[in-house]
């Protein structure tokens, strides 16, 4: 693939790259080969796998030579910049009030500091909109999560005391088994998207499978919840594109069979709650966070309307988080539920924002789809599931040098409308 073309603005490349995609890496010379090798890098490290060197937070090394990237091309590119942002206003919309919350922050300088992170990790996502096609970020990301897989399971083996959580679990080379399952469902998730594209697909198959493996061996059980919500959409997702009257008999045995699960359960007078909890081996306090959610929720009553400010609960003084950590048992940053983070942060805008982009980015991605039923075009809308299941239960969003707050806004930033208009002009 030419060098203008992984250039070209859009997620949908022309139909000679797209080829050339599926061809990928085959063709590549030396140079494009070594730029390749960068955004394998970058990915790499900003999954967090930085871990196994026993420096924390090493996806800084990755991101702040990122945010230079940034800066360069706001100044040489500054309309198709604004035009990006205009098309993702929303989450654009959530770096500023992280900055501006700094005016009634516990913590005003770190609410500004981590907004501008927030704004610069938003805003490269941006640069990969601009950069490459989707396809081909989906491959980047493949590899540098099979890397990731690789590398965790090396230094299990080499240092298994460090390497495993409570009661077995495996975290790899992460700094907790709850990140180390997510990225594996991530992986697993873009390798059936590329597998369906027909781009390698024994190489693709085959780390699926590993990372299936991988994700159960985590035992963490808001990552598998997450993948299996999403995995539920990519049946439909294939019945869609073999028409409509595929379509609707597939909806017709998810409701029979849904009905049917409900049925089993009432008459052998099981709670479908508690099985489904104990089947990723959680209690009925998911592990602490029932309490820390009602800790969470007494914060955000304290402060209603504007909140503590964008980390500011955390981090400012005078504010319940040293006793909530006492009570919990651990030196926790964010209350493991997105939407009571924001609304702590922010107070009720927060979730309101919150559920919004989401929602937004599900209707683009979902249209898109429709309009352009490619299996790569299947990724974005299973990133958005994943992502939404894990507010629940994490906190991957509003969030400065968040992985997932970066793919949320490749995600739905690949199905705007320009994008779509330009799919069709090519």
């Amino acid at each position: 693939m030419s060098l203008g073309v992984a250039r070209s603005i859009g997620s949908v490349p022309r139909l000679g790259a797209e080829h050339a995609d599926l061809a990928w890496p085959r063709g590549q010379s030396a140079r494009q080969l070594s730029v390749d090798a960068l955004w394998i890098m970058f990915f790499f490290g900003a999954s967090s796998v930085g871990f196994v060197t026993g420096i924390e937070n090493t996806e800084r090394f990755v991101w702040f030579p990122a945010y230079l990237a940034v800066l360069a091309l706001l100044y040489r590119r500054h309309d198709e910049y604004l035009r990006l942002m205009g098309e993702n206003a929303i989450f654009v919309s959530w770096a500023l009030l992280a900055c501006l919350s700094s005016l009634w922050s516990l913590a005003p300088g770190i609410s500004l500091y981590q907004g501008l992170q927030l704004f610069f990790t938003i805003m490269f996502a941006l640069v990969l909109l601009m950069r490459l096609s989707l396809q081909r970020i989906e491959q980047y990301l493949f590899i540098a999560l099979l890397l990731t897989a690789a590398v965790s399971v090396v230094f299990t083996i080499l240092f298994p005391d460090r390497a495993f959580f409570i009661s077995g679990a495996w975290k790899g080379a992460f700094p907790h088994k709850n990140v180390f399952g997510s990225v594996m469902a991530l992986l697993m998730l873009t390798g059936i998207c590329l597998f369906l594209q027909g781009w390698r697909p024994l190489f693709t198959l085959s780390g699926v499978i590993a990372a299936a493996a991988l994700l159960l061996l985590s035992r963490s059980g808001a990552s598998i919840i997450a993948a299996a919500a999403a995995m539920a959409i990519v049946p439909l997702a294939m019945s869609f594109r073999k028409g409509p009257l595929t379509f609707t008999a597939c909806v017709g045995l998810l409701i029979v069979a849904t009905a049917g699960v409900l049925f089993l359960f009432e008459v052998t007078d099981n709670d479908l709650i508690q099985t489904a909890l104990a089947s990723v081996g959680k209690d009925d306090t998911l592990t602490g966070r029932t309490v820390l959610w009602d800790l969470g929720i007494e914060a955000f009553e304290s402060r209603p309307w504007l909140g503590f400010g964008y980390k500011g609960y955390w981090e400012g003084f005078g504010t319940t988080a040293s006793y909530l950590r006492f009570v919990i048992g651990a030196d926790l940053w964010f209350f493991h539920n997105n939407f009571i983070e924001v609304a702590v942060a922010f107070g009720v805008i927060g979730p309101v924002l919150l559920l919004g982009g989401l929602i937004f980015a599900l209707v683009r991605v979902v249209r898109a789809f429709a309009i352009d039923p490619r299996p790569v075009r299947l990724w974005p809308i299973l990133v958005v599931v994943q992502t939404a299941s894990l507010c629940m239960a994490e906190n991957p969003l509003f969030t400065n040098h968040g992985f997932y707050q970066l793919l949320l806004v490749v995600a739905a930033g690949s199905a705007s409308n320009g994008a779509i208009r330009r799919t069709e002009t090519e």
